[in-house]
């Protein structure tokens, strides 16, 4: 498991499967991008931005030990590895296999070091110390006064003369060779986090705090401003034979808190120490020329960047400190993702031929270089889901030289005991020996000698699923709307009749293949369905509109089947049908058994064959103003409904008048009827 932090200790790709849009019987997995070959199971292959798989790096695991955390390496005059630690400051020599306790400095952490010819010099924090190691022998060398970190060195051979960037006031001193340090320069920032000085004897130093600033720094203290990058922490800097300045920045929702100074100054920090451990930053890997134009090599938005060498100009090596990665970026913005880790972070890098290794933290191992020819690379694909039991076809890739693959089939997305063996390697085109199942994987070797993969193309034909209708519903186009609680309140208008009726449905489709659908309808007292569509209309839609207009009254059913024969071929299609409720379709209006004014009293009874009467109103002498009644039971709920109004209340003037009385059912359907009437 990979975890870590780091400026309280420092400051500190996606996967695609294509396949059609629709499902015809055979799909395929094709992996051809640096995203789906990057996968954290490989080991001892390179992945480069172009999408490819190379020989790669092969690294050993040498364990610090527990507890231990890594801040800061580099080789001594031996080519021995030192790592300075935390939390007591320890220092640790790693000579071949062997891992000696070499000194402790009794601080919380030793942050940074530098080598002065057979000398070592190391940065300690919070208590603003620099050691000297002289032979195997550590000797506290100065104390800076007015600082508590000591974030960065940097060694003039020429002038024996020391420089130090430290924190939290963004002081920079000078030490001469006895050990006496004076300030060179205050910046206005909280720390200074990383120092170079080129060939030329330029000096530049990196900041972190509230601007991620480089600036020059002369002899006579003044500094000249060189370039702001991305983010708040300038992590490391470093220059090219040839003066170009490389860089690596960070930017974080909020920087870690850094250690503060012990109350006393001999006080020795307690331990274990629990360090803060902020959420991924994100790093950037920026060039900056001698004009001081500023270029970005390469970046990401999941990690922070906690390491970096220069080789050449042309080719920098990068550690990540999220998710420890190396990679190596060539000047044309070309990078190979080189290793992956268990680690969380990579500290240090040394890519020296014969002797190269990395430094880690969470957990602290020191990982060597192994030549090529000692242990054969594996790229191993991530788990690929066939969305169900799959018969895989003939694969084939496009590669060079002798590249072998090998495939594993299991029902889980995670591999364990269910999962088959490793088939045996097979080389660049055949039919993968490994059982019928959901999930696979895929894994290549033979990298060695200039070999490369870049495309590993796998047909298969899952076995197929039925699509499952799970909803049918039939709703008229002009019935009232339900709210969310479900209570319908009928429209102060009369309601309109619409023969449509809405037809839709729901569907699960698990293998996403194209679906036809087929809708039928029948009378509820009738056995015989009737097509809505032609048998040469192949519907796909989720929903339609049926017009009921040619259909008598009654209650009808709606079926639906769902069918996969688009997606397979004959004798293989599965189908799945589902029934609405029955429902009304009603076209046929309310019909007048009585309607009649006798003493100034309109009498009348209305019927419906379906039912119910929804809405009944009057209008006198062909004004358009309709006056409601409702039933002699207060109630619209029946299909035959009696009604009784006292005209006398209208106080409209003597002589003959014209009563139209109309009545709705809850289809919308409409009778009208008229009635003479002198008060």
């Amino acid at each position: 498991m990979k975890t870590t932090s780091l400026l309280a200790l420092s400051l500190v790709a996606s996967f695609a499967i294509p396949q059609s849009a629709h499902a015809v019987g055979t799909r395929l997995f094709e992996l051809d991008t640096t995203e789906d070959f990057t996968t954290p199971d490989s080991k001892g292959v390179a992945v480069s931005s172009d999408g490819r798989i190379r020989e790669g790096v092969t690294l050993g695991a040498l364990a610090l030990g527990d507890g231990v955390v890594a801040l800061a390496a580099m080789t001594d005059s031996r080519g021995r590895v030192l790592v300075g630690t935390a939390p007591q400051g320890k220092l640790l020599r790693v000579d071949g296999t062997i891992v000696t306790p070499l000194a402790e400095t009794k601080e919380l952490a030793i942050a940074s070091m530098v080598r002065a010819g057979d000398d070592v010099f190391l940065g300690t924090m919070p208590n603003g110390r620099i050691f000297r190691l002289r032979g195997d022998a550590l000797e506290l060398f100065a104390t800076l006064e007015g600082a508590d970190h000591v974030w960065a060195l940097s060694y003039d051979a020429t002038t024996k003369t020391l420089v130090a960037g430290t924190g939290p006031d963004g002081k920079i001193f000078t030490i001469d060779d006895k050990g006496k340090s004076a300030l060179l320069v205050d910046l206005d920032e909280p720390h200074v986090t990383a120092l170079a000085r080129s060939d030329a004897g330029r000096l530049v130093a990196g900041t972190t705090g509230q601007h991620a600033w480089v600036m020059e720094l002369m002899a006579d203290g003044k500094t000249s401003f060189v370039a702001e990058l991305p983010g708040k922490e300038v992590k490391a800097l470093a220059f090219a034979a040839g003066g170009d300045l490389f860089a690596i920045a960070n930017e974080y929702g909020e920087l870690p808190e850094a250690p503060k100074r012990a109350p006393t100054s001999d006080r020795t920090p307690a331990g274990p120490a629990t360090y803060p451990r902020p959420k991924a930053g994100k790093g950037t890997l920026l060039r900056v020329d001698s004009e001081g134009r500023v270029e970005k090599l390469l970046a990401h938005a999941d990690t922070q960047y906690t390491a970096m060498h220069v080789q050449t100009a042309n080719k920098v090596f990068v550690g990540t400190g999220n998710d420890g990665r190396l990679f190596a970026v060539e000047d044309a913005h070309r990078f190979e993702l080189l290793a992956d880790v268990e680690e969380r972070a990579i500290m240090q890098i040394d890519p020296t031929p014969g002797r190269g290794f990395l430094v880690t933290s969470d957990a602290a191992f020191v990982r060597r270089f192994q030549a090529p020819g000692e242990t054969d690379g594996i790229w191993m694909s991530k788990v690929l889901d066939a969305t169900s039991r799959a018969h895989m076809g003939a694969f084939s890739t496009e590669a060079k030289g002798a590249i072998e693959l090998g495939f594993r089939t299991g029902p889980t997305a995670t591999p364990d005991a269910r999962w088959s063996e490793w088939s045996a390697w097979m080389p660049k085109r055949g039919v993968p020996n490994a059982p019928t199942n959901r999930f696979l994987q895929v894994r290549a070797r033979g990298f060695a000698k200039g070999a490369e993969l870049s495309l590993v193309r796998l047909p298969f034909v899952p076995e197929n699923q039925r699509a499952m209708l799970t909803e049918v519903t039939a709703v008229p186009k002009g019935a009232p709307t339900r709210a969310k609680d479900g209570l319908i309140v009928p429209s102060t208008e009369a309601p309109k009749h619409d023969a449509i009726v809405k037809l839709s449905w729901r569907v699960e489709n698990p293998d996403a293949d194209a679906i036809r659908y087929r809708v039928s309808f029948r009378k509820e007292s009738d056995a015989i369905w009737r097509d809505v569509f032609d048998e040469d209309t192949a519907f796909t839609k989720l929903e339609t509109e049926w017009d009921t207009s040619s259909l008598v009254e009654g209650r009808y059913v709606v079926r639906v089947e769902a069918s996969d024969e688009l997606a397979n071929a004959p004798g293989k299609a599965r189908k799945h049908t589902l029934e609405t409720d029955a429902f009304a379709v009603d076209n046929a209006p309310p019909r007048f058994l009585l309607a009649n004014i006798e003493a100034e009293k309109l009498r009348a009874r209305i019927v419906d064959g379906l039912g119910p009467i929804a809405r009944v109103e009057f209008a006198v002498d062909g004004k358009s103003k309709w006056t409601s009644i409702d039933p002699v039971d207060g109630v619209f709920d029946d299909a035959d409904e009696t009604f009784e109004v006292d005209l006398s209340r209208l106080a409209l003037g003597s002589g003959r008048h014209i009563v139209t009385l109309r009545a709705f059912d809850r289809a919308g359907n409409a009778a009208v009827t008229e009635l003479a009437w002198t008060p």
